[in-house]
């Protein structure tokens, strides 16, 4: 689909938790920003930036794409069960739902820090103590 993954990755302490669990959080996220570049007709440069930083208070990941956005119509609703933008058949509305449930067992937490037509960035904060030097 010409998109272009960029990785921005600093030294940033292990994070424990169930791998497959994780992989699937960030399964979730990707696919959505694949689908986002779905709906914005004639964009040439697709990008997918993965970011990991050192916090005071933990890791953070980010995951971010030069798509579509979210409308700020539908921005309150996007973590609620069943509840999708895509066409039937396409798509369940549990992926976010999913994710932020992984991520609640990891005592993470995931932001969604974007502008509507500007592309879409999320954000998950590891806490220290799941992470060991």
């Amino acid at each position: 689909k010409g998109i272009r993954l960029e990785m921005e990755l600093s030294e940033i302490p292990f994070i424990y938790g169930d791998e497959s669990s994780l992989q699937q959080v960030f399964l979730n996220l990707s696919l959505n920003a694949i689908d986002a570049f779905d709906s914005k007709e004639g964009q040439i440069d697709r990008r997918i930036t993965y970011r990991t930083r050192l916090e005071e208070t933990g890791v953070s990941v980010e995951v971010e794409d030069n798509g579509s956005g979210i409308p700020d119509a539908i921005r309150e609703k996007i973590f609620d069960p069943f509840f999708t933008t895509k066409t039937e058949g396409k798509g369940s509305g549990l992926g976010l739902v999913i994710t932020e449930a992984i991520l609640h067992h990891h005592h993470a937490k995931i932001t969604l820090n974007d502008a509507e037509g500007e592309g879409t960035r999320f954000t998950i904060l590891f806490p220290a103590q799941l992470t060991q030097d």
